[in-house]
């Protein structure tokens, strides 16, 4: 066991050798040996023999925290989402250039099989490998210039339609349109004033009718006084 310096968290008094801080995250570092650090040693199993073996270590020893769990946890959930290997993309995507200028002579209407000829005998001493025939066929079968809204073309004597101008295509912004003109609306005829409804006859009170006012229908005739 060395006398200075850290022990191995794993091996303790059995330790040989230096010993190096790991970080596990959360805040969480633990000294181990050359053989307990290697990469090799943290990835056997996916993550597992690390993880159960400084589990079992802190569990032991009562400091079993909830961060030095989480930090496993972090270890163990690493390991299992471990990227694939990178796979082989086609040529298309390290040929940006290259496939523009095919489409666009696909798009003008040449011979496919002379373009993808006089375009691999052209970079077949570059030094990235230049697309095989099946992907440059490929380009011309998928006819991407075709997804485009097309560009109306007005034939002047200053700008006859060509066969590049007639298919150009490319996004256009809308022509603004005038404001429509107001219309005066027409002026409504005059209204002439209605007549007022006869006033519904009303029934005069007896007050009224005491008082000698006015009253509908013939008046009753009236008793001539007694005689004394």
């Amino acid at each position: 066991m060395p006398t200075k310096g850290e022990v191995c968290a794993i091996c303790v008094e059995r330790t040989r050798g230096r010993t190096a801080k790991v970080d596990l995250g959360r805040g969480v570092q633990v000294w181990l040996c050359q053989d307990h650090a290697s990469d090799d040693f943290r990835r056997r199993r996916s993550g597992r023999d690390f993880v159960l073996t400084l589990h079992r270590l802190w569990s032991a020893h009562g400091c079993l925290t909830k961060p030095r769990s989480r930090a496993l946890d972090d270890h163990l959930a690493a390991m299992r989402s471990e990227p694939p290997p990178p796979r082989h993309r086609p040529g298309s995507y390290a040929w940006t250039s290259l496939r523009a200028e095919a489409e666009r002579r696909f798009f003008d209407g040449e011979d496919p099989n002379r373009v993808i000829a006089e375009l691999r005998s052209r970079h077949q001493a570059d030094y990235a490998r230049v697309p095989t025939v099946r992907t440059m066929r490929r380009w011309f079968h998928e006819r991407r210039w075709l997804r485009q809204k097309a560009v109306l073309v007005v034939d002047s004597p200053k700008m006859p339609i060509d066969r590049r101008a007639a298919g150009q295509l490319a996004d256009t912004s809308p022509t603004p349109q005038p404001p429509p003109e107001a219309k005066p609306r027409p002026a409504a005829p005059p209204q002439t004033p209605r007549e007022a409804p006869d006033a519904p006859p009303t029934t005069p009170s007896a007050s009224q009718i005491r008082r000698g006012g006015p009253s509908r229908g013939p008046q009753p005739p009236q008793r001539p006084p007694p005689k004394a």
